[in-house]
């Protein structure tokens, strides 16, 4: 998974909070993460599987709770990669 993605996640979910005006502040930190993990020169992924999601705070604009989601993007696409893989394997009963 790309920094491009996962920065573009966070802010279409920060879009959708736009319709919440009490969401402002939400919005505006979920836009500010994924300007960080645009600039980064790293593979957000990467660091995650190495360092985990403490690391990922250590970032500007990366708290607990984004690192969290951050983390939960990534699981869930190698979980769907995972599942591609096994059906692929599956072989056709036609």
């Amino acid at each position: 998974m790309t920094n491009d993605v996962i920065a573009r996640r966070l802010q279409l979910e920060a879009r959708e909070m736009d319709t919440r005006p009490e969401q402002f502040y939400s919005a505006r930190a979920l836009r500010r993460a994924a300007e960080t993990i645009l600039s980064c020169k790293e593979s957000i992924q990467d660091l995650w599987e190495s360092r985990g999601d403490d690391y990922l705070q250590q970032l500007p604009g990366i708290g607990e709770r984004i690192a969290e989601r951050i983390a939960g993007y990534i699981r869930f696409e190698k979980t769907l990669d995972q599942l591609k893989r096994m059906t692929a394997a599956v072989p056709s009963r036609n």
